[in-house]
């Protein structure tokens, strides 16, 4: 007959909470995103609400950001399902998208999940869902590359949140 003592109990409560703790995903404001200045055809202007949220409100560029990410994965494990990377964006242009893919930096060695993009223009937020790159080193770094469109008729898209 198994019999578990009280101090087995306690430890394999810990364990459990510590990998749960580890599964948990992060949710990040949009705020965070930086202009990425790779070239100088990037020449859409980033603004930040009051709610958070990083806006483009050039009338006439697009506007390419990156998203940093901070854990909880683990490089050596790849991706479980139940860690779901998404961005919620508002797409207000009705000819152009916002898009973005997750990506993950390994000492120069970048890797690329699949782009996704809004379709059609809508009120509301949109949900992306990401597929992450899985990689089997440590010392890789995590985030979302997304492009926002220009301001259309006034109304500017943007990057409500994101999480991983």
């Amino acid at each position: 007959m198994f019999s578990m003592t009280r101090s087995s109990v306690l430890l394999a409560c810990g364990l459990f909470l510590a990998s749960s703790a580890f599964a948990a995903q992060h949710t990040y404001p949009g705020a965070m995103c930086v202009k990425a200045n790779e070239s100088s055809s990037n020449k859409g202007t980033a603004k930040v609400d009051n709610n958070a949220q990083l806006l483009n409100s050039s009338a006439t560029n697009d506007l390419t950001v990156v998203c940093p990410v901070v854990g909880p994965y683990n490089d050596l494990s790849g991706t479980p399902p139940e860690n779901k990377a998404e961005v919620f964006v508002h797409d207000a242009h009705f000819d152009e998208d916002v898009c973005c893919s997750a990506r993950a930096n390994n000492v120069g060695v970048v890797h690329f999940g699949p782009q996704v993009c809004t379709s059609g223009t809508d009120t509301r937020y949109k949900t992306l869902q990401m597929t992450t790159p899985s990689i089997g080193f440590t010392f890789t770094s995590r985030y979302f590359l997304c492009t926002i469109p220009e301001t259309y008729l006034g109304n500017r898209s943007s990057i409500h949140l994101y999480r991983y």
